[in-house]
């Protein structure tokens, strides 16, 4: 099933950078290869998608309205400093090298993203892509929790990290998923994101993160 969802996605990315975008934001957070066995579990997903959408925003004639702020800076920076920290490293692990490079494309999605989402219908497209991927993760894993009666812990995911990155990344879209479910005009897709959200709190008290209840309770304020 997610081969022909792959097969039909890539065409649509040669269309429009944009669509490029969705679709490698949408396979960095969920990270399918996770989730897939067989001949599907070795398909480097994020660097197809990730060649195509930087050749389509290169290549492409399509508008695009890149910026450079002081954010952008910051970022530019950090590249830098990691770079210069990996490149004279000691002692060089493969681990630490994984950290960098995922970092790097991290950095040149952000720039990606700033690139093409500068109107309001895809910066809304990009904000349910997000909710949809780490929603999906939310979703499953509270529905573990709750159907195994508090037995289940989630441990993290290989895109996000250890069970207090995955704690703390489900929090930064919990306020998303709201404002989707406030503007959506259909009501089974409001009740069904309220249900997504609801899941992804339980979700962050699956993962047993001391730091994640902390952030819990200042996110439950804040709503």
């Amino acid at each position: 099933m997610f081969a022909v969802a792959w097969m039909a996605l890539m065409p649509l990315s040669l269309m429009s950078a944009h669509i490029g975008v969705l679709v490698w934001v949408w396979v960095a957070l969920l990270s399918p290869g996770e989730l897939l066995y067989g001949f599907m579990a070795g398909v480097p997903f994020n660097k197809i998608v990730a060649v195509i959408t930087l050749g389509m925003i290169l290549a492409s004639r399509e508008r695009k309205d890149p910026y450079f702020d002081g954010m952008s800076l910051l970022l530019v920076l950090l590249a830098m400093a990691a770079t210069m920290s990996w490149a004279g490293a000691i002692v060089s692990t493969p681990d630490g090298t994984d950290l960098y490079l995922k970092l790097i494309k991290e950095i040149v999605l952000a720039f990606a993203i700033m690139a093409v989402m500068m109107t309001r219908h895809r910066m809304h497209l990009l904000a349910l892509t997000i909710a949809l991927s780490f929603g999906f993760i939310a979703v499953k894993e509270g529905l573990i929790f709750l159907l195994t009666a508090g037995g289940h812990k989630v441990v993290g995911t290989g895109s996000v990290g250890d069970n207090n990155s995955l704690a703390t990344a489900l929090l930064m879209i919990v306020p998303l998923i709201y404002y989707l479910a406030r503007y959506s005009a259909v009501r089974a897709i409001r009740i069904g994101l309220l249900a997504a959200m609801a899941l992804a709190l339980v979700t962050v008290v699956a993962t047993y993160s001391r730091g994640g209840f902390v952030g819990l309770l200042v996110l439950g304020g804040f709503l």
